[in-house]
């Protein structure tokens, strides 16, 4: 199960990376149809968005794609991915350029800061409860 964050400031995707990790995550990976129409539900319409893909660099066995039609391009240096409207579909641009982003990490999530221990729960809470 995974929790996801979207970060409407613009970066770039070495910023936005930044940014997921801490979060405690990445910048996401789209692993299913399902998947993906979820985080779908999740976006403002009108943005792309930058996801976790960059296609020169992957070592990783990508089971599932939704490129655009004509994408990814091979020519330049575009090869970071956006999900790109209004459908949604993948379409590489440069990591340079910025864009809102989207962030994923395990549920249940323990992050170990300053010699104490924090775990990630999906319950909403007071924080004297917690």
């Amino acid at each position: 199960m995974y929790e996801y964050s979207i970060g409407v400031t613009e970066q770039t995707a070495l910023e936005a990376e930044w940014n997921c990790r801490t979060w405690g995550g990445s910048l996401t990976s789209i692993e299913s149809k399902a998947e993906q129409e979820h985080i779908n539900s999740l976006l403002q319409k009108g943005e792309s968005y930058l996801i976790g893909l960059d296609y020169l660099k992957s070592n990783l066995t990508v089971n599932f794609t939704n490129w655009d039609k004509d994408q990814p391009m091979t020519a330049g240096a575009q090869h970071c991915t956006v999900l790109w409207p209004p459908t949604r579909r993948w379409r590489n641009v440069r990591c340079s350029a910025k864009h809102p982003y989207i962030c994923k990490r395990d549920s249940g999530l323990v992050i170990n800061y300053d010699d104490f221990e924090y775990k990630v729960s999906e319950l909403q809470m007071a924080w004297i409860d917690a």
